[in-house]
């Protein structure tokens, strides 16, 4: 297992909100005697994040950090010994707790299998899709895993951070890019396909549900995978206590949004370079340090008085 790589899925949610740990992650030698792994993209948030194993005071288990260190902040966690336990029912992550800091949940659609992302074994796509011309309705060419291109030079492409099949304008933009631009896009979510089925799949751009078909076999195929899991939002897996952490106080947020519902594109962190959430000081309480500012401003006030008297 140490040689291979291994993918993420299954991190769906309105307004992305760390969707970032989506993907496929490439085995970057052992830490602290496990493998560990790393991801990058050109996300803006979450564009680099290392996958490995903790155990010590601080925790046991899986992480997903921004970087490889057992002090990291860290984004999601699986409280597992093997890797390959890390299935449906088993991943915490960081959400939003509404005040602008976050708190880990559980999230039961995220899963891991060992090797390469799942994929369409077609050698050719077909849709039904309406988006006002012909341009992301045939895609007659596999150019390389879960993603077909035509003569046009449209691309349908399955992002793995996002989780929803886009048909992407070549000629304007990066089909592989977080920010691309994309003329239709699938509710988010994996659908499995087999050669020469045709299912019936639910767009969020256009609006609708439109036939999708699997054409012939492709010649590009992935690595193979072992462990295999598969996601079900209605899988009622069993929930893990809370993580305690004196490493971890306040999960990190990283929060992903787009000002613009119909592009993919992130928009940066606030807070600058710390992507931790922070509490704002207590102000008006009458303790702490406010209470000293308090005092200051009270004699500042009585030596003006004496100074005016004086004059």
């Amino acid at each position: 297992v140490k040689s291979q790589n291994a993918c993420i899925m299954g991190r769906i949610i309105s307004g992305n909100l760390n969707v970032g740990v989506n993907g496929l992650y490439t085995a970057d030698g052992d830490f602290n005697g496990n493998p560990s792994y790393e991801k990058t993209t050109d996300c803006v948030s979450l564009s680099t994040v290392y996958l490995f194993y903790v155990s010590d005071s601080s925790g046991t288990g899986w992480r997903i950090a921004e970087s490889k260190d057992v002090s990291a902040q860290y984004v999601a966690n699986c409280a597992q010994t093997s890797l390959s336990a890390c299935t449906t029912g088993n991943w915490k992550i960081v959400e939003s707790d509404g005040n602008g800091g976050g708190t880990f949940e559980d999230d039961n659609n995220i899963y891991l299998q060992f090797g390469s992302c799942p994929s369409w074994p077609c050698a050719s796509v077909t849709s039904t899709v309406d988006t006002g011309s012909a341009n992301c309705q045939s895609f007659d060419t596999q150019v390389a895993a879960n993603t077909y291109k035509n003569s046009d030079n449209y691309y349908w492409h399955y992002s793995a951070v996002y989780q929803s099949w886009l048909c992407i304008n070549g000629n304007e933009e990066d089909y592989t890019s977080c920010a691309a631009e994309y003329n239709a896009a699938t509710n988010p979510g994996w659908t499995a396909m087999t050669s020469g089925s045709t299912t019936s799949m639910t767009f969020e751009t256009p609006s609708g549900s439109y036939d999708v078909s699997c054409v012939g076999t492709g010649s590009i195929t992935p690595d193979p995978t072992m462990s295999p899991s598969t996601s079900s939002g209605n899988n009622p897996s069993p929930t893990m206590s809370p993580e305690t952490s004196g490493n971890n106080p306040s999960p990190t947020m990283s929060p992903e949004t787009s000002s613009n519902p119909g592009t993919p594109t992130m928009s940066p962190e606030a807070g600058g370079s710390n992507p931790i959430p922070t509490m704002s000081p207590d102000v008006g309480s009458g303790g702490g340090s406010n209470s000293a500012i308090q005092r200051v401003s009270i004699y500042s006030i009585l030596i003006c008085l004496i100074f005016s008297v004086i004059i």
